[in-house]
């Protein structure tokens, strides 16, 4: 990548004034263009690259400019593209900037040129577009063209600033850009799959020798109740079944403690359903103290066998939370 961002400079003794002289010009700057030193930036058309990455809220397709800043295009779902030129330090002032397009010496309709726009940047240097002369940018970078950014600065000594755009690459990856709603909908799923995840390593509480659920537990409860919505609402559902254990400590007789395991599994089951949750997908369990995660030999033991656990089991019937370590929702 070649930049003209440094200036030499030559003292003339008859103006008694230093003078300007650009050290270097890149090759779609070309020579006599104008009459005005330039400040370049931009990749040479064999070294740009645009990159696609996917967020949470934006699709994103952005290309590196070696000691400027950054050119990116931005969508969210089906929503129209937006552009932005940002800059790691401000070039371009809040006058007009000339916005064109240009033919690259290998391109067929080489040495065409044609003004796009006239479009104003923002104090601090960046610049922010939408609506149709993002389209038209889209479309010259589809078709092969460079995108160039011109504006003279009227200052004590009148200096351009010029900002190339590389179409190489852009083609390959403005696809995912197009389909950006298909894209955000498969990322909002994987992400949803791995909060829930996240939720199945979750402990709500309940009191000793209670199944009433407490207020933490519900709230608990109604995040994982949000995303199984979610889920459950997709054509293929990931989630199948939701297994509810009830267990408890060693503490009371066994009559009891299989009493009060059941009452524990049904509360959450019943919650669950209450909140909207089919109750076909959901199956009771209650094991009493019969299976110990802990020591019931201490108070801290005790605490991690008094729980209920929640399991979403996907088609297959392998666990969302721990493929090879299952592990589960604890209501203790």
């Amino acid at each position: 990548m070649t930049t003209c961002s440094k200036w030499c400079w030559k003292p003339s003794l008859r103006l008694l004034a230093p003078v300007l002289i650009a050290c270097m010009v890149p090759g779609w700057l070309q020579a006599g263009e104008s009459s005005i030193p330039a400040s370049a930036f931009g990749a040479e058309l064999l070294n740009g690259d645009w990159q696609f990455e996917l967020t949470g809220e934006f699709c994103v397709l952005r290309q590196t400019i070696s000691g400027y800043g950054e050119a990116r295009f931005l969508r969210q779902g089906d929503a129209p593209p937006v552009f932005e030129l940002l800059a790691l330090r401000p070039h371009f002032n809040g006058e007009t900037i000339d916005l064109r397009s240009r033919a690259p010496d290998w391109h067929p309709a080489y040495p065409e040129e044609s003004r796009l726009a006239q479009v104003v940047g923002a104090d601090n240097g960046d610049l922010h577009l939408d609506g149709a002369v993002v389209l038209q940018m889209l479309l010259q970078l589809r078709e092969g063209r460079q995108l160039l950014f011109d504006q003279t600065l009227t200052q004590l000594l009148p200096t351009r600033v010029v900002v190339a755009l590389s179409p190489l690459h852009f083609r390959s990856v403005y696809a995912k850009l197009a389909d950006c709603g298909a894209q955000q909908a498969a990322y909002i799923r994987q992400s949803r799959l791995a909060a829930l995840k996240q939720r199945a390593e979750s402990k709500v509480w309940f009191d000793v020798d209670s199944a009433r659920l407490l207020p933490d537990s519900q709230a608990r409860l109604d995040e994982v109740v949000r995303l199984l919505r979610e889920e459950l609402a997709e054509s293929e559902p990931w989630v199948r079944r939701i297994e509810i254990a009830g267990h408890t400590d060693s503490t009371g007789t066994r009559d009891h403690n299989e009493g009060l395991s059941r009452r524990r599994a049904q509360a959450v089951a019943d919650y669950l359903a209450a909140a909207g949750i089919n109750g076909e997908w959901i199956e009771v369990h209650y094991h009493a103290d019969r299976r110990p995660v802990a020591s019931n030999d201490d108070a801290r033991g005790r605490q991690q066998n008094r729980r209920t656990q929640v399991r979403l089991l996907g088609a297959d019937a392998r666990q969302l939370a721990d493929l090879s370590h299952p592990r589960a929702i604890q209501v203790n």
